[in-house]
């Protein structure tokens, strides 16, 4: 399970992320998906 909230980072270090969380849900997919691949 991962959990975050990046809105705390936005006003101590001004940082936003580049990546919205339907794109985020698609890369870990194809992470899992690949590494799955891999093992056979």
């Amino acid at each position: 399970m991962l959990i975050g909230d990046a809105s705390k980072a936005k006003p101590r270090i001004g940082w936003n992320p580049k990546t919205k969380f339907e794109g985020l849900v698609k890369l870990m997919a194809k992470a899992d998906y690949d590494k799955g691949k891999k093992r056979g």
